[in-house]
């Protein structure tokens, strides 16, 4: 395996003697090539470039098993956004029950207090009125 960091400084290196056709080009093409050894500088870029299309086909992998992930979680948030909205609907009725047992148990407190003949019937149907309107 190429040491991609050094292999990018040597060739730098070169590239910038060799544009500015300085004396160090000479020493930067011969540490470059003491560097790839045996390798010609198109061996070498023919390895990064399978490199470079090993990486990218991972690359590609990974953007598809995220996008995946990312819908198999858009999937979880619209099912547990159905559960939330049938246990809300299910939380109202329980209101609307309870309002109209309310209602009905207020009805019987005022009759209560209207009709019965007992005084502490009457007396605690009121108080409970009284407590309940509040």
């Amino acid at each position: 395996m190429i040491d991609k960091q050094k292999l990018q400084k040597l060739l730098w290196a070169e590239a910038a003697s060799f544009r500015a056709d300085c004396a160090d080009w000479k020493r930067n093409t011969e540490a470059l090539q003491e560097f790839l050894g045996e390798k010609t500088v198109e061996e070498v870029a023919l390895e990064l470039l399978a490199d470079t299309e090993v990486i990218r086909k991972d690359l590609e992998s990974h953007r598809r098993m995220l996008l995946a992930a990312v819908c198999d979680l858009g999937a979880i948030g619209e099912a547990l956004k159905s559960d939330m909205d049938a246990d809300g609907d299910e939380l109202l009725g329980m209101v609307i029950d309870l309002k109209a047992q309310n209602t009905r148990m207020l009805e019987w407190l005022k009759d209560i207090s209207r009709t019965s003949g007992d005084k502490g019937a009457v007396m605690g149907a009121r108080q409970l009125l009284k407590e309940f309107s509040e």
